[in-house]
């Protein structure tokens, strides 16, 4: 395998992608995993799969995520339509713990449907996308930003997120919601959760068509054969 490659794995079931029980019982989990030469010495997603994976999600979706600004600074957002808001905590004990926890109670909320901020998420501070930190809330396209609690980020990501998403996609804070992206294993593939069938084609339609125009050959492939390709 020479050329670039974005592998897909539509049916995931093993424990091994650290992403909770697999199947889910009512929707649809995506595996996807990149093969580039030559191997990256740093972990962390590299730069060319990180921008076919944004471009993808920005084309039919909004992106939300946690960042840690650094102290007294704003995150540098790449567009007008983007927004922040800070992460909500609830009572001063949360507050107090927040405040030792990774940085969180200075965490915001960064949404956008914008290419160079989405891809932010792949190495935002306080959340590093290798040690598996990132939580993405994926919503329709250009719907309003979820208001979303630092206990629902901290459920989504455990092992029953996907039951969590499917919980809060039913609230009216996040009725919007469609599916939640995190990384798997060390980091090494990202974990899509769709919570619709309509989100799960346009997903999959929208990689394709995106890894070909980057120049990503694109392999969609059993458990074993993905596992095998990594």
């Amino acid at each position: 395998m020479s050329a670039p490659t974005i592998l897909v794995c539509e049916t995931p079931t093993l424990s091994q992608w650290q992403l909770g029980p697999l199947p889910p019982p009512a929707a649809d989990v995506i595996l996807i995993g990149w093969h580039v030469e030559p191997r990256a010495v740093d972990a962390g997603v590299p730069p060319g799969v990180a921008d076919v994976l944004a471009r993808a999600l920005t084309s039919v979706a909004t992106l939300t995520f946690p960042v840690v600004p650094p102290a007294k600074q704003a995150i540098a957002l790449s567009s007008s339509d983007d927004t922040s808001q800070p992460l909500h905590i609830a009572g001063l004990a949360a507050h107090a713990r927040a405040a030792v926890h990774r940085g969180t109670a200075r965490t915001v909320l960064v949404s956008t449907h914008a290419v160079d901020t989405a891809k932010l998420l792949f190495d935002a501070p306080g959340y590093a996308w290798d040690s598996q930190a990132q939580v993405v809330l994926i919503s329709e396209h250009h719907a309003p930003a979820p208001i979303v609690s630092r206990d629902t980020l901290q459920a989504l990501a455990g092992d029953n997120w996907i039951r969590h998403a499917a919980t809060e996609q039913k609230t009216p804070r996040a009725h919007h919601l469609v599916g939640v992206m995190r990384p798997g294993v060390d980091g090494d593939i990202a974990g899509i959760l769709s919570l619709t069938s309509a989100f799960t084609r346009s997903l999959t339609r929208a990689l394709q068509t995106t890894a070909h125009r980057a120049g990503f050959a694109w392999q969609s492939l059993s458990e074993q054969a993905f596992t095998n390709a990594l």
